[in-house]
């Protein structure tokens, strides 16, 4: 299927679609992209995406109408017919620069495009990465970090890594937000752990059902509890199977149930529609 792509407010098709090398977004990574579930050509948890777009570009600096971006999306949507997967929204400060410092020409760019969804392995399996995350709220173009992490999990054959910061504190994976349940409490990392502020962890923690208490925990807090789960828009919730770990360069992995994580997982897709 031949989709299209809106490259500011002009809708093209993805073959023909390009941008200048001049802009910031390539040459500083200056900008910050969003992920949404698209479910029966329904843009699932918008309202969190958008709110969570808003604060990055008021972070940056960036000026933008959001207002657009909603429109043109669904309008995106209906015209390339598409009912399952992801929507891509990528903002960038645009061209104009005297160094890194922007220039008053600058002036934004904003990409839409829809991509199909990821699919996940039948096993959840996590290995272990000792790097500070970004330190970004929201999904910045600047992400090295976990494009190193991503890496190192796939050389190792997991389907991600756990972020393990400089204080030994769980952060999160390179793509998801963790949360682990030891004795029927279910706990995640906290806001100021310098993870992204995910908007599927965002509606958990709204969750009436649920209470989640919010910590800095070490490695060993996570391997000795009793279920954990990862989020992201792309697969909403994982249950993890395995984490593999080494102490004193002897390996480990660690078996997880996933019964109250399964729980969890439906009343989520209940509250989300989906």
């Amino acid at each position: 299927m031949s989709y299209s792509i809106f490259i500011n407010n002009q809708i093209l098709k993805t073959s023909d679609a390009s941008i200048s090398i001049a802009q910031r977004g390539f040459l500083y990574g200056d900008g910050v992209f969003e992920s949404c579930k698209v479910s029966a050509g329904k843009i699932i948890n918008f309202e969190n995406h958008l709110w969570r777009l808003n604060q990055a570009l008021k972070y940056l600096k960036i000026p933008s109408d959001t207002k657009i971006i909603e429109q043109n999306s669904q309008i995106l949507i209906n015209k390339n017919n598409f009912h399952e997967g992801i929507l891509r929204i990528s903002v960038t400060r645009g061209i104009g620069s005297n160094g890194y410092l922007p220039t008053n020409s600058s002036d934004r760019l904003i990409i839409i495009e829809t991509k199909k969804t990821i699919a996940s392995p039948e096993q959840i399996n996590l290995g272990i990465s000792y790097r500070n995350p970004p330190g970004f709220f929201f999904k910045s173009n600047s992400a090295l970090s976990y494009v190193l992490t991503r890496i190192e999990a796939h050389e190792q054959g997991f389907f991600d890594n756990i972020l393990i910061d400089d204080f030994g504190n769980v952060c999160e994976t390179s793509s998801a937000n963790i949360f682990w349940i030891k004795n029927k409490e279910i706990f995640t990392s906290k806001d100021e752990s310098r993870i992204v502020h995910g908007c599927i962890r965002k509606k958990i923690l709204e969750l009436k059902l649920l209470k989640v208490l919010k910590k800095d925990a070490k490695l060993i807090e996570i391997i000795d509890s009793d279920e954990v789960f990862i989020t992201n828009s792309n697969h909403t919730l994982l249950g993890v199977d395995s984490i593999n770990y080494e102490i004193n360069d002897e390996k480990f992995k660690k078996i997880f149930s996933k019964n109250i994580v399964n729980l969890i997982k439906k009343e989520l897709e209940r509250e989300l529609n989906i």
